[in-house]
C-alpha cells in the first residue's frame, strides 16, 4: 500500500481493510482538508447534527484539538465519543460493531429534529 498516511490501526481485521484500498485520488484528499479548513472557525455555526468520533491515541488527527473544535458547535444535537482502544481509522478497527451501531442510534434520533445546516 502506498500512502502517505501513517496506517494507524490497531486490528488484523482493520489493517487488512485499508490494505485492499489500493487507492485514494489525490483529488479526494485536497477535498477533505479544504472542507476542514473552511470550517475550522466556524464550528458556531454548524446547525445540523454532528456525531464525532474521535481516538485518544491518534497519531494523525489532533484528538484535543477535535474535542475543542466539537465543543464550539452550535447544533443542538451532537455527540462526542471517545474510543481508547482504536487507532486513526476508526470505521474499520477495534470496536467499530459498537461504534456503527451507537452511529446508528444517533441519526435514527436525528431524522425526528429539524436541522438549519450552516448559519449564513
Amino acid at each position: 500500500l502506498e500512502t502517505c498516511f501513517d496506517l494507524d490501526v490497531r486490528s488484523e481485521e482493520g489493517l487488512q481493510a485499508l490494505i485492499q484500498d489500493k487507492y485514494m485520488p489525490m483529488a479526494i484528499i485536497k477535498q477533505t482538508f479544504a472542507v476542514a479548513n473552511e470550517i475550522k472557525d466556524r464550528a458556531p455555526d454548524v446547525k445540523l447534527p454532528v456525531y464525532i468520533a474521535v481516538s485518544d491515541d491518534d497519531s494523525i488527527v489532533d484528538s484535543d484539538a477535535a474535542v475543542a473544535w466539537a465543543q464550539q458547535l452550535g447544533s443542538s444535537h451532537t455527540k462526542l465519543v471517545h474510543s481508547d482502544v482504536a487507532g486513526h481509522v476508526l470505521p474499520v478497527d477495534v470496536g467499530w460493531q459498537d461504534l456503527s451501531a451507537d452511529i446508528d442510534v444517533f441519526f435514527r434520533e436525528t431524522d425526528s429534529q429539524p436541522s438549519r445546516g450552516m448559519a449564513d
